[in-house]
Formats: C-alpha cells, sequence, structure tokens
C-alpha cells in the first residue's frame, strides 16, 4: 500500500466506528425530570413570593416614615419651635388634630367617621392577643379619626388631654389578658409621655393588615416622634433601619385561644 493510500485509512476507519445512532429521552425520564422541576418551583417560589412582598412592603413603611416625619417638621417649622404640642394640642378633638395634620400631606380622602377611607376594618397585632381571655382580639382603624393619601397611606391620629399623664393598662401573659378571682381583667399603671398617637396602614385596607408589617404606630412626643415598640405598635424605626419587617405571628381574630 503505499503512503498516498495509508494516510486516509485510519480517519476512515475511525469514522465507521462511530455510532450514528441517535440519543432520545424516555417517557420515563421526561416524567422524572419534570417532577424534579415541580418540587424544586414548590419549594423556592413561596419563599421568592415571600421575599418579594417583604421588599415591597419594606419600600412602603419607609416611604410612609418619611412622609409622616417630614409632615411633623414642617408643622415644627412653621410654628418657629419643636414643640409638637402645637400641632398635636391636647385641648384638641381627635377630629381636629387629624385635620390640622391632614394639611401637610397630599390628601385624597378624609374620615372624620367609621365611613371612608376603605371602610371600618379589623387588623391584627403583631403576635395573638386575647382581650377577653377566650379568643384572639384584632383592632378596629376606624375607631379613630383618619385621612387617606394620594398614594394609598392611610395615617390615624388619636389625641390625648395630655401630654404626660398616668394611664392604666390591662396585664397580659403569653398574649392573654390576666384575670382576678372574680374574671375582671387585672390592671396596672404607668406613665405616658406622648401627646398623641400616630397610626399607620402604609397599603390602607389592603392586606396584610397586621401590626409590624403594614401597620404600625408612632408616639407623638413633644420634641420628638418614636416608635411604639409593643404588640399594638411594631417598631417603624427599626424597619427603615434594617430594612426588615418586624418579627410578627399570623392569626386569625376571632378564633380560639389554644390551650
Amino acid at each position: 500500500m503505499s503512503e498516498a493510500h495509508s494516510k486516509f485509512l485510519v480517519p476512515y476507519c475511525l469514522s465507521n466506528l462511530v455510532s450514528s445512532k441517535k440519543v432520545a429521552f424516555t417517557l420515563a425520564e421526561v416524567l422524572i425530570t419534570l417532577a424534579i422541576i415541580g418540587i424544586v418551583a414548590a419549594m423556592t417560589i413561596p419563599t421568592l413570593i415571600s421575599n418579594y412582598q417583604e421588599k415591597e412592603l419594606v419600600t412602603r413603611a419607609k416611604k410612609a416614615f418619611a412622609q409622616v416625619n417630614n409632615a411633623v417638621n414642617l408643622a415644627r417649622a412653621e410654628n418657629g419651635y419643636g414643640d409638637n404640642s402645637v400641632l398635636f394640642n391636647p385641648n384638641n378633638t381627635n377630629e381636629e388634630s387629624m385635620r390640622a395634620f391632614a394639611k401637610y400631606f397630599k390628601v385624597q380622602e378624609i374620615c372624620p367617621t367609621g365611613t371612608g377611607c376603605g371602610g371600618p376594618y379589623e387588623y391584627k397585632m403583631t403576635k395573638p392577643i386575647s382581650t377577653d381571655g377566650e379568643n384572639y382580639s384584632g383592632e378596629k382603624m376606624h375607631h379613630y379619626p383618619r385621612f387617606i393619601t394620594m398614594d394609598g397611606i392611610l395615617i390615624r391620629v388619636q389625641q390625648f388631654n395630655s401630654c404626660e399623664r398616668t394611664d392604666t393598662f390591662s396585664k397580659f401573659e403569653n398574649g392573654v389578658v390576666v384575670k382576678d378571682e372574680e374574671g375582671n381583667p387585672v390592671t396596672y399603671e404607668a406613665k405616658q409621655y406622648n401627646c398623641a398617637n400616630i397610626m399607620i396602614d402604609t397599603n390602607g385596607k389592603n392586606k396584610p393588615n397586621q401590626v409590624g408589617r403594614d401597620i404600625f404606630a408612632l408616639e407623638v412626643r413633644r420634641d420628638t416622634t418614636v416608635s411604639n415598640k409593643t404588640a399594638w405598635g411594631g417598631d417603624l424605626h427599626s424597619v427603615v433601619r434594617t430594612g426588615k419587617l418586624y418579627d410578627t405571628v399570623d392569626y386569625t381574630i376571632g378564633s380560639a385561644v389554644e390551650d
């Protein structure tokens, strides 16, 4: 065999050794692959949705906080000195203070009564709370005058008759009101230094309607505003600072207290 012919022999032989059979997945393999994809999706999609919802609520909380702080600062500047009791005057009614505060916002609706602004609705505390010892409780947003801004932030104002006072509260243990032998709630007194409370629902009537997620309370003191860090108030300053929502526990208003 000549050298000219032998140099083509190896490539020709190798090409005949290569299988021309086409590779294909069986039906079982396809089904197994789809099942794995479904399991991975079921595990990851809820987390992605939850993370997106939290990011959206945090963004709205920061926006609401900025608007409320800006309004308070504008009012202080107009008055020429840093005393919040001028705007949130202890001699005012709840409605008078609400209307005075609303002037510093772009408002789409003012609601001095229970109607309007999304209508009457309840919201949950940061964790299950029972005020009667039997059923889990919620609070009614329409108990005090409120207004809603052009971008859907609901702001409720509760005016107190003094910026320094002693209030009476019910005692709770593990979220359930403590009662005496006669079935009456056990109470205690505590000194308070806030002229008013501002309750903020960052997305109006839309869910989740829970303190620490879309609902927060700020205490208006003479010289500043501070977060109400109880189960009734959440901690808006912490959300703004950390970019994370308050630690909450989901529950159903009206459901029986667990033993």
